[in-house]
């Protein structure tokens, strides 16, 4: 059954969720923090529109840029997804990706002007870039053992979704994924209002195309995609997925902590172990088996799944039998950039840690609702919560 009714859900999602949350008790840290949320959401909003605004004057050949065959890489949180995009997004002659301060101000006027700014910069000293580090440090530093977060990394697009209020990352602010269905199943609106927003992503994508394509080919990544895989793909009907796949007790509890490490600030009431973990870890579920059926859905030479232990293990073998898969050529800029990269990784240990226990799931929450992921993908089920 489709959800909601056309453009009402593309201006009041947010304000819905927020009542349903509210009327199950659950209330933000901070007095009136919706209200303060949603208005720095607008700004943003405003600013990203006017720069569409000044595209369409100013920069109108982006109508025309095309998508091409984008590849993308899917999978839950903790997966891989950035190891893997970043390592690919080092081939700057084949790829081009969003950076993170495009996918909160995407548009080709915004990019030239970021552009124009680091060419200032530069020519007397670097000073603003310098100034951008620190402030990153201050907003970023402590995802550092979890995630490196900088403006100018490549980064997925999710913030893309943020913007027109359809996208699972709103429950860091309002948790309770029941509450929240228009944000976390896109694919189960109504047809006016998936019509909506796949435009809205579709030119949004030919924006950046436009910006930095130069015959390229679109990389992207996203993590929370599991709810509008069928929308994406409508987007760009020969897009090419890659989906790394992780033992499912580790992923889905990855998933379930990424969230509640945010959630438990902003929110402190919210108990580590209860209704919201377990909303979450059904959620992550179901994600996890929409990407996989998805991925198992396409023919060969527009899907690839590649095994998490794999990728970590050698992450030159893994991103060589993706450009293998896909006959993509190797060059040797892209392998001596590979090689310097993987060393670096090599040197890197994550500080994430979790556990179902933790959380107060059991193992059947898991292997339960992914029992065809486990026989697909040789999983061993777990009996006991460790």
């Amino acid at each position: 059954m489709a959800i909601g009714r056309g453009h009402v859900i593309d201006r009041h999602p947010l304000r819905r969720a927020a009542r349903a949350v509210r009327g199950a008790g659950v209330r933000p840290a901070v007095p009136g923090q919706f209200g303060v949320l949603l208005g720095v959401h607008e700004l943003m909003r405003g600013l990203a529109r006017a720069g569409s605004f000044l595209d369409d004057r100013f920069h109108p050949g982006w109508r025309n840029a095309e998508l091409g065959s984008p590849l993308f890489i899917i999978a839950c949180p903790r997966s891989g997804t950035t190891l893997l995009h970043r390592l690919m997004s080092l081939d700057e002659d084949r790829f081009t990706s969003l950076k993170l301060y495009q996918t909160l101000l995407p548009g080709v006027t915004w990019t030239r002007i970021f552009e124009a700014f680091r060419a200032v910069d530069r020519a007397v000293g670097s000073p603003l870039t310098r100034s951008v580090g620190a402030m990153e440090e201050g907003l970023f530093g402590t995802w550092d053992h979890i995630h490196r977060v900088s403006f100018g990394d490549a980064e997925e697009d999710e913030w893309l979704w943020m913007n027109e209020r359809h996208s699972p990352g709103w429950l860091l602010f309002y948790p309770q994924p029941s509450a929240l269905r228009e944000q976390t199943f896109v694919d189960g609106l109504d047809e006016a209002t998936r019509s909506h927003l796949r435009d809205r992503y579709a030119d949004t994508l030919r924006r950046h195309m436009h910006a930095e394509g130069r015959g390229r080919t679109l990389l992207l990544k996203n993590a929370l995609v599991g709810g509008r895989l069928d929308v994406v793909d409508e987007v760009a009907p020969t897009a090419r997925y890659i989906q790394l796949v992780r033992d499912p007790y580790r992923s889905v509890s990855s998933f379930v902590s990424m969230f509640m490490n945010v959630i438990r600030v902003l929110t402190p009431g919210v108990p580590l172990s209860g209704q919201v973990s377990r909303e979450l870890c059904a959620l992550g579920c179901a994600y996890y088996a929409r990407m996989d059926e998805f991925v198992g859905s396409l023919p060969p030479e527009r899907a690839l799944t590649v095994r998490y232990d794999d990728l970590v293990a050698s992450p030159r073998d893994a991103v060589e039998g993706v450009y293998a898969h896909f006959g993509i050529p190797l060059t040797g800029s892209f392998r001596a950039r590979l090689d310097q990269a993987t060393r670096a990784q090599r040197r890197h240990v994550s500080g994430h840690s979790y556990s179902l226990k933790m959380f107060g799931l059991e193992p059947a929450m898991i292997h339960g609702p992914l029992e065809e992921v486990f026989e697909r993908h040789g999983f061993e089920r777990m009996d006991a919560t460790p």
